[in-house]
């Protein structure tokens, strides 16, 4: 993402109304709360905070009141946090929390799924950017 997008346009949803309510800024606040939810809640045990519900599976996306650069800044902040948690735990060291799917998870299984749903999100806002405004990620 460049820094010459507008915080109007991180915003806009280029998109059809009937996809996931996504944005430029969305998958960053997504990958941000999926980051504290894997490894701060469900390795470790920490408290819910994530702004997803059942009956709102896809608050998280929803960022039209939070400046771009403060998205980025509570990312990065959420990243070294789970490099700190990798680093202080052995990587078979059972989660805390059950995985809905697939039951006892651990730390190694967690990072693996962490990189995968990273790289599933990654190209998102490039797409949207060329929607926005043309500009692609090779120069």
């Amino acid at each position: 993402m460049r820094r010459s997008l507008t915080e109007e346009a991180a915003h806009r949803r280029p998109l059809p109304e009937t996809s996931p309510p996504m944005t430029v800024a969305g998958p960053l606040s997504h990958l941000r709360w999926v980051e504290y939810n894997r490894f701060e809640r469900v390795l470790l045990g920490g408290p819910d905070l994530a702004p997803w519900t059942e009956e709102d599976p896809n608050r998280d996306f929803r960022v039209d009141d939070v400046p771009l650069d403060r998205l980025v800044k509570d990312y990065r902040r959420q990243c070294a946090r789970s490099v700190e948690i990798v680093r202080s735990v052995d990587p078979d060291r059972r989660a805390t929390v059950l995985h809905p799917r697939y039951g006892s998870t651990t730390a190694r299984w967690i990072v693996l799924h962490m990189i995968e749903g990273t790289a599933r999100h990654a190209g998102h806002p490039d797409i949207m950017r060329e929607l926005l405004d043309g500009r692609t990620g090779c120069p």
